[in-house]
This record gives C-alpha cells, structure tokens and sequence, in this order.
C-alpha cells in the first residue's frame, strides 16, 4: 500500500512525459543547505515497491514540484510541533538529510520525508535534495532516469 503524501495534484502523467522532468543532480548543498550522505527510511523503497528503479545519486527537486503543505497537514498536534522543530533544527544546522521522492502514473510524490518537506516549506526553501525512485509496475509507458 502506497502513502501518497505532498502528491502535487495538479500534476498529470501527461504532462509529466511530455516535460520530461529530469532533476538534476544534487550537488553538496542544495538551497544553500549542506546535504547529508544519509538517505534515511531507504529500506521502504524495497518495502513499498516490487518493480523499481532508482536515478542514479541525490537529485535537487524544486519545491514547486509539489502543492505547498498548510498546517492541516498533519492528522495531530504533535507531529506539526515535531515539524516545526526540525524546521528550526535544519536552520540552525544548516544541513538536510535527502528526502525520497517515488513517481507513479499520476506523477511524483513524497515517498519518506514529509516532516522534513513540511519544514523546508515553512523555511521558504526553493529545493531539496532527494533519491528519485520510479515505479515500474504503475508506469504504462516506463519512465527511465538519466
């Protein structure tokens, strides 16, 4: 069962093919924020997926790529107050760990990282790092990363 979280619902396969989205690789800052090498929850890729496949490295994702988190996000208190922290820790850090975005049939999604989508929202962060994870077995016509 897939969480489709932070989907931008504006966007459709359609135009998902026809633009082509390639993120461009990440470099060791994105959005002026040092990236970790940590891909934290990686193993749900596995968990989440039968048929996949991952874009070679970390790739900057535009946060326009997705519809902008409200503070109805979250189902409790607790985890807008947890993102809220992290959003305070990433800056005064000045680091991220990357993100994991899927792509389906109806476009791309956040796989793992929602708190951390949420704080880099709230921060005003234009971009963000992410491993790129395709799903095959919901493409009808196979999307391969470059």
């Amino acid at each position: 069962m897939k969480f489709n979280y932070c989907r931008n619902t504006k966007t459709n396969m359609n135009w998902f093919k026809k633009s082509q989205i390639d993120f461009h690789p990440a470099g060791g800052e994105v959005s002026g924020l040092t990236v970790r090498n940590d891909v934290p929850n990686s193993n749900s890729i596995s968990a989440t997926f039968d048929n996949y496949q991952i874009q070679p490295g970390v790739r900057e994702v535009p946060m326009s790529a997705f519809e902008s988190p409200g503070f109805g996000y979250f189902y409790n208190v607790r985890d807008k107050n947890n993102a809220m922290s992290l959003a305070e820790q990433i800056r005064e850090s000045q680091e991220i760990s990357p993100l994991i975005v899927a792509i389906d049939h109806e476009g791309p999604y956040i796989l793992e990282g929602q708190h951390r989508f949420f704080a880099l929202a709230q921060l005003g962060i234009q971009s963000f790092p992410a491993l790129i994870v395709i799903d095959l077995d919901d493409q009808e016509d196979p999307i391969i990363g470059k």
